[in-house]
């Protein structure tokens, strides 16, 4: 029992010297050298632990995406049974991206074959648009709805302090801007008035 539980401490160690690490230098140059001695452990031991970086970053996607799938599910079973607040909703995000905040700074800059965050969410958002909307331009607008979420995540990632008051309606008003010039709906300005009372902050 002492020794599982001096093993998930030494992994944990392990785990903590790479995120540390990994948000301050490239991947592509971090070693197991470097890692072994944040962590303060012998290559030995480093090795009983992980086969190398990427097996540690692997392991700290899969378990972000897990977590991750799983709030996402928790939300959705919620709000289709409408016991689901926008405000709730905006906290469930805080909380999410202040727990893994640090993981995700780590993890942002790593795009290997089996290692990509960024790419991985995408790909979650796109199948969600997929499953609820209907129209005949789906994988375009599965594809911008997904970059758009991506981009938010992105900024949750990058925001230590983040707040439920950094959401809703301020966020609504910053969607509904880059819509209207995307779309290049003229006068922009004209229809940005009109859709104020919606926008309310």
């Amino acid at each position: 029992m002492q020794k599982n539980l001096q093993y998930r401490r030494t992994d944990r160690d392990i785990i903590n010297a790479f995120v540390t690490l990994a948000a301050q230098k490239p991947f592509e140059s971090l070693t197991v050298q470097d890692i072994m001695e944040e962590a303060l452990v012998s290559r030995y031991t480093f090795y009983k632990h992980f086969k190398d970086k990427y097996e540690i970053a692997e392991r700290l996607q899969d378990e972000m995406m897990a977590d991750f799938v799983e709030m996402r599910s928790q939300m959705q079973e919620k709000m289709s049974g409408g016991v689901l607040s926008q405000q709730q909703q905006n906290e469930a995000w805080c909380q999410f991206s202040k727990k893994h905040h640090a993981i995700s700074m780590a993890l942002s800059g790593i795009h290997t074959e089996t290692v990509n965050l960024n790419k991985r969410y995408k790909e979650v958002f796109r199948e969600d648009y997929l499953e609820r909307a209907v129209g005949s331009n789906m994988e375009l607008e599965a594809d911008i709805y997904a970059s758009a979420q991506l981009a938010l995540m992105e900024y949750f990632a990058a925001e230590s302090n983040m707040s439920s008051d950094n959401l809703g309606k301020p966020l609504q008003r910053v969607l509904v801007n880059v819509c209207l010039y995307l779309a290049h709906l003229e006068p922009v300005e004209d229809v940005k008035r009109a859709l104020d009372p919606f926008l309310e902050e």
